[in-house]
């Protein structure tokens, strides 16, 4: 009885190693599964950082130039002269409207070969800029519309919230959906006057 004895303990005793090495192959696969997890997991943060430091540095560059060449086109826009006495007619035109529209802000009027239709541009100091041609073809109802048009942008406060789009297009540049509402938004903010 002794050696069946030693027989049922050699014979558990092999099913046990044998247990125990089918246990421990499954730790040594799961572990290489967590480490491969592991391992995957750092690859994709590492790319995230990549794409985080590339959308910083696109963000960074359109913004750069989008200030750069508004300032340009501020500073072309300041060498024009303002209107005066040189054209009464655009002049008296021109205090109608505001006394229609009553902008809270003082606002020059310029007119320039630089843009090829009227706008508004700046709010801390608004300009109003009209086409040099296109005042030539128009009579003084239609110069007055257009003022009024314009100086309602100046109440509003359509510019600020131009500014505010712009900067999340900049943000969103990989979007073109925000692209897309930015164009929409514009053609609102003409039709709303």
């Amino acid at each position: 009885k002794i050696t069946d004895t030693s027989k049922d303990i050699n014979s558990n005793s092999l099913t046990n190693i044998k247990n125990y090495k089918d246990i421990k192959g499954d730790e040594n696969t799961s572990s290489n599964e967590n480490n491969k997890g592991l391992s995957s997991f750092f690859k994709a943060e590492k790319v995230k950082g990549y794409l985080v430091s590339l959308w910083f540095i696109v963000v960074m560059i359109l913004s750069f130039v989008t200030l750069i060449k508004y300032r340009r086109f501020i500073k072309k826009i300041n060498k024009e002269e303002v209107i005066g006495e040189k054209s009464l007619r655009l002049e008296s035109v021109f205090i109608r409207a505001k006394e229609i529209i009553e902008p809270k802000k003082k606002v020059r009027l310029k007119l320039t070969k630089l843009v090829s239709s009227p706008m508004l541009i700046g709010f801390i100091k608004p300009i109003i800029l009209i086409p040099k041609d296109l005042m030539e073809n128009l009579s003084e109802k239609e110069i007055e519309f257009i003022l009024m048009h314009e100086l309602s942008h100046l109440k509003r406060k359509d510019i600020i919230i131009v500014w505010l789009f712009k900067i999340v297009e900049i943000l969103n540049f990989y979007n073109p959906l925000i692209n897309i509402s930015g164009r929409v938004m514009k053609e609102d903010c003409e039709e709303a006057c």
